[in-house]
């Protein structure tokens, strides 16, 4: 077998990865029951610093990929230590959030989540070009249309649901990390979970689910999709938006991909695993497509990660000028090369 770089890859052997963490192993596919190959070893977390070295496996009858060794669950605390979920504001976060808020108010029904008219000028603007109104609708989950009760599973500081609740959305979240967590019920969003299981979330209360690049996260993705199944009214709408394993960023940099993120990202999923994914926890005809809206950055921390394991010198902004334009005109006729895969399911 021979791996995206053309090296000679064989089933992972066990106990090969030395880090100061807890590790259990996972050895065989999510969904095929079958063993996978190693498709990258030795990766290491040069983004956020969680120590160890780690090891991609990938299924080669579905081609799911999949992080093994993984974290122990009583080890995810160091592993978000030093997370970009626990970063503070400040002025250039306040501004930028301004910025997100003046693109959501040109999509209809969100007007009032700009702060003023100059801000709403400037989201009808926006949103008249085709490709930025695709970014916009991406960043809100698509949730266009009448306002009603959201979950936000990974709430993270609670800015989202902040957004939505000027739009007039009834709003709650779910996240795991204490630190985030209280950054968010602080902001005054509403109620704030730390458990998706949590009994007062009540069963078909929900009219929207989002998870905004939290799937990849999560130790067991099939019974946290059923959960939000329960969660959901008839009719209510789930979201997924995850890394696109099959994007032209994973193509590109391979093993550098800033995709995979060792040792958060424990399922790395394409249009047919996601699909499959939410097929098996309960969601019928779930639309799944890709977008380019993240190349700028992936190409910037992919060639972090390739700087910091190889030692080479990321080239300049032409060559990532040249990598976003590629892969907005091959968007235009290949929909599977875009850095972020999203989904829309129903509970029918």
């Amino acid at each position: 077998m021979a791996s995206d770089d053309g090296q000679k890859t064989e089933p992972p052997p066990e106990g090969e990865v030395l880090v100061s963490l807890e590790l259990e192993n996972l050895e065989t596919c999510l969904f095929c029951g079958e063993r996978g190959r190693t498709l990258y070893a030795g990766l290491r977390d040069v983004c956020w610093g969680a120590p160890g070295e780690w090891r991609c496996c990938e299924c080669l009858g579905c081609g799911l990929i999949w992080l093994s060794p993984r974290p122990a669950v009583c080890e995810l605390a160091k592993v978000y230590a030093k997370y970009y979920t626990h970063e503070g504001g400040g002025r250039l976060a306040s501004m930028r959030e301004r910025l997100i808020c003046a693109m959501y108010s040109g999509i209809p029904g969100f007007e009032k989540v700009a702060s003023n008219s100059l801000e709403r000028c400037l989201g009808k603007m926006a949103v008249s070009v085709p490709v930025m109104k695709t970014r916009i609708l991406t960043s809100m989950m698509y949730l266009e249309g009448t306002a009603g009760r959201v979950l936000d599973i990974g709430c993270g500081s609670g800015r989202f649901l902040g957004r939505m609740r000027k739009a007039g959305w009834d709003v709650a979240g779910v996240e795991i990390d204490r630190i985030s967590a209280d950054r968010a019920r602080s902001s005054g969003v509403g109620s704030v979970f730390d458990d998706l299981n949590a009994p007062a979330l009540g069963s078909h209360s929900f009219d929207a689910i989002t998870m905004n690049h939290v799937i990849e996260h999560l130790y067991d993705p099939i019974g946290s999709l059923r959960r939000c199944l329960e969660l959901l009214k008839p009719g209510g709408r789930l979201t997924v938006v995850t890394p696109n394993s099959d994007g032209l960023g994973h193509r590109v940099f391979g093993a550098d991909w800033r995709g995979l993120e060792p040792p958060r990202h424990t399922y790395l999923f394409c249009r047919k695993t996601l699909e499959s994914l939410l097929g098996r926890a309960g969601f019928a005809g779930a639309s799944c497509e890709t977008n380019p809206r993240r190349s700028g950055e992936i190409w910037r921390e992919s060639w972090r990660i390739r700087a910091a394991m190889q030692g080479t010198k990321a080239p300049g902004m032409l060559s990532k000028i040249g990598f976003v334009a590629m892969e907005e005109v091959r968007s235009l006729y290949d929909d599977s090369v875009g850095e972020e895969l999203v989904c829309v399911a129903v509970n029918r």
